[in-house]
């Protein structure tokens, strides 16, 4: 419902998760996920475009460490709050390693590789007010988050008996012992 598409781009009542999964797995989880607004793909291969989806990427970014991985870690659904925390146990050391490639990639930044203008101050303005702020403004707060995600990973204990891990301060027991 946020823009119109053609034909099969659309979505029915008869759409499936599946195909929700797929288009979030294609349009959003990209490199480039600037272009796949609608309006912006003709700006792919420029130096425009380049600048716009870097400063993009870095809102997605962050917004992914701090919202979608620190804050479900510590505020997790009960209904997936297993599934969750396993998730993350079992993932963590590759999750880590991706978000310091993106803090390396974030140290080498200059103020002309980024451009948080147009599109990208329109959908987040307060993250693009306060990353175009200084150079380092984007760099320490992924590095904090980056920082508060490592302490809610060392949380977390390995799945027991089939059950996706537990954090360590985890007093809530399903079981009883009366039974």
């Amino acid at each position: 419902g946020t823009w119109q598409g053609k034909g099969g781009e659309t979505w029915t009542p008869s759409s499936t998760l599946l195909q929700v999964f797929l288009s979030v797995q294609s349009l959003i989880m990209t490199d480039d996920i600037f272009f796949n607004e609608p309006g912006y793909g003709h700006l792919a291969g420029t130096a425009e475009g380049a600048r716009l989806n870097r400063a993009y990427s870095n809102i997605v970014r962050y917004g992914t460490v701090r919202f979608a991985m620190v804050e479900q870690l510590r505020h997790p659904s009960k209904a997936f709050e297993k599934v969750i925390r396993g998730h993350f146990f079992l993932k963590r050391a590759g999750i880590l390693a991706q978000c310091d490639d993106w803090i390396a990639q974030a140290r080498a930044e200059t103020d002309a590789d980024v451009a948080y203008e147009g599109l990208v101050i329109s959908h987040n303005g307060v993250l693009a007010n306060r990353f175009s702020s200084s150079r380092a403004a984007y760099l320490q707060a992924l590095t904090d988050a980056v920082a508060e995600l490592r302490v809610e990973l060392a949380k977390l204990t390995a799945p027991i008996d089939g059950q996706p891990g537990q954090d360590n301060d985890d007093d809530d027991d399903d079981s009883s012992e009366d039974d």
